[in-house]
């Protein structure tokens, strides 16, 4: 019992410490994914606080006879005054009054350890606020353009300048891949797209309106996204995929159309992910088709704008093609942002562009940008030659 209720203990602080790990908390923020790790700790919470509140009454019962044989011998060795093994009769009682009282003491502070703590902790996740809140609830208006940003300029808090005067506008239902080196500044054009950051400077708009004025939940509602860095919870395998919409977590045909199109097909719906808590340890290749599934149960009828990061960068060739082919098919009417570096899969879309150090340095298809000879082409060449393709 000790045992299974410290698995459940470290398990807790584990949901609380990857709950508020800064790697993860971009997809938290954006998939509103708290609700899911609350889920998870009341789950083991129920648990943990039966086997604890049975280990604290079997510990005072315990403690409390130790203390009435203690003060029995206390008594009866008083009686015996006159023999000469009082005093060690009066010493061998106190030592058993004092265990008893050790005994008692510890059932309390395990009462505060193993009870009260977990219990602040619980309502530190009932608690969590959502994003702050803008006006704007739905698309009103009649811009022709899904996205726009407008000589956007961002920097870290460390100073670090990550985008540099981008501008675009992606029309739409329009399907854009944008593509350049790693740090050019892909990923973050899609967190300030979701709201997770603010620019330094220029203007980001949706739907012709500017971010900073959309209700952030009601922005996001109409957003699908799958990340690259994406988070690897130690969850059931439905909550690694509902997490990104919990409140149609219950809705069975959602969850299994969202597995088939992820290619999920190695796991039950209710098996266990991690070995923290006795589950399965993954592939980097099986967490890349959850990560996608995530996305893909995600999407509904509100979603106007799909954002994928990277989809398919663990897979064999044959899953990333199906994979492909099936965001191209479920993205059909909407608007499409696909970042990747695998570039045969950009030659699709209707337009690229090109990042290189913070700036967008070329756009058009796959055919005017080979013909352009620049950046993207010398990208194309180096990846053909890389397979053996040249």
């Amino acid at each position: 019992m000790l045992y299974s209720s410290a698995i459940e203990n470290y398990y807790m602080g584990h949901l609380i410490f990857t709950l508020f790990d800064f790697s993860r908390m971009h997809e938290i923020i954006a998939y509103r994914g708290a609700d899911t790790f609350r889920t998870n700790y009341f789950r083991a919470f129920e648990k943990y606080f039966g086997r604890m509140r049975s280990i604290r009454k079997k510990y005072s019962l315990m403690g409390a006879i130790t203390l009435l044989f203690s003060a029995g011998a206390i008594v009866f060795s008083m009686l015996l005054s006159g023999n000469v093994g009082v005093v060690g009769s009066a010493i061998l009682s106190f030592i058993y009054l004092q265990s008893a009282i050790v005994e008692l003491v510890n059932a309390i502070s395990n009462y505060d350890i193993y009870v009260v703590r977990p219990y602040s902790e619980l309502l530190r996740f009932q608690n969590l606020k959502s994003p702050e809140q803008g006006n704007v609830r739905s698309i009103s208006g009649t811009s022709p353009y899904s996205v726009c940003f407008e000589d956007v300029h961002f920097s870290y808090p460390d100073g670090k300048e990550v985008l540099k005067g981008v501008s675009f506008r992606i029309r739409n239902g329009e399907r854009v891949a944008i593509v350049g080196d790693n740090g050019a500044g892909k990923t973050t054009l899609m967190k300030l797209i979701l709201r997770l950051y603010d620019p330094t400077s220029g203007s980001v708009r949706i739907f012709g309106v500017p971010v900073q004025e959309w209700d952030v939940d009601a922005l996001r509602r109409i957003i699908s996204v799958s990340f690259q860095d994406f988070g690897k919870f130690n969850f059931p395998l439905r909550d690694n995929i509902t997490f990104a919409f919990s409140r149609y977590g219950d809705d069975e045909e959602r969850l299994r159309r969202a597995m088939e199109m992820g290619k999920v097909d190695f796991l039950s719906p209710d098996a266990m992910i991690g070995k923290i808590y006795g589950g399965v340890a993954l592939s980097a290749g099986q967490w890349q088709r959850i990560a996608v599934a995530r996305g893909f149960f995600r999407m509904d009828g509100e979603t106007r704008i799909v954002l994928i990061d990277e989809p398919t960068e663990n897979l064999d060739p044959v899953s990333e093609y199906e994979i492909f082919r099936t965001i191209m098919e479920y993205s059909e009417g909407r608007t499409l942002i696909l970042i990747t570096h695998r570039l045969w899969s950009v030659k699709d879309t209707d337009r690229i562009l090109v990042m290189q150090d913070g700036r967008v340095v070329e756009e058009g298809n796959h055919d005017e940008l080979l013909k352009l000879n620049g950046h993207y082409a010398r990208m194309w060449r180096k990846q053909l030659e890389k397979y053996g393709l040249s």
